[in-house]
């Protein structure tokens, strides 16, 4: 997740270490042979727009930490479209060696405020301007969600994990919407956690 609330509390730094951490300590067990993929997503109320971006697949630890370093908040892409990220993740995956078990980390600090699909006219409580792909400040209708439960449908994964920290104000939603995305993903193994703070995620 790189929308705009990922610089409070200098989340997508806290996130990013995690990540290297995680790659570091894969890449010290001599015993298996690790590939890595990173994706970046953020949100818009123009389904057009490229919000949500991968890495590739990379080989090395170095290769995958330089990805991760990569990845900054883009506040032109401000909100958080879950179905976005979602598409590409099972694209990538699509490309991954045959036979390999595969690991999906999902990480958000926010509620889903852009979708896709569904175009339905929502109104902005900031601006009062209606948008049709998510009203970019609040999920009250559920479609965003709704939608990144049906793209996650179609992910098949070994194992998948939800993540989130979420501010008071949206950590009800934000708890439902991961159990949401754990309810219907394809995985054999799958969770969800929500961190109370930043240094919880690590």
């Amino acid at each position: 997740d790189r929308s705009g609330s990922m610089d409070d509390d200098k989340k997508l730094t806290t996130v990013k270490s995690a990540a290297k951490k995680l790659v570091n300590t894969l890449n010290g067990n001599n015993s298996i042979d690790v590939r890595y993929n990173i994706v970046e997503f953020g949100g818009t109320a123009d389904p057009t727009t490229n919000v949500a971006s991968s890495s590739g697949w990379k080989s090395s630890a170095s290769e995958a930490g330089t990805s991760i370093d990569n990845v900054q908040i883009d506040y032109d892409l401000g909100g958080t479209n879950y179905q976005a990220g979602i598409r590409v993740a099972k694209q990538q995956l699509n490309l991954a060696r045959t036979g390999a078990q595969t690991v999906v980390i999902f990480f958000t600090d926010g509620i889903p405020t852009y979708r896709l699909s569904n175009p339905q006219a929502e109104r902005n409580n900031s601006n009062g301007w209606s948008y049709y792909y998510g009203a970019g400040d609040h999920d009250e209708k559920g479609y965003n969600i709704a939608a990144a439960a049906a793209e996650i449908k179609g992910m098949y994964t070994n194992r998948f994990y939800a993540v989130g920290q979420y501010s008071k104000k949206d950590e009800k939603d934000g708890t439902k919407n991961l159990q949401t995305l754990v309810d219907n993903v394809n995985a054999s193994s799958k969770q969800q956690y929500v961190a109370d703070n930043t240094s919880q995620i690590e």
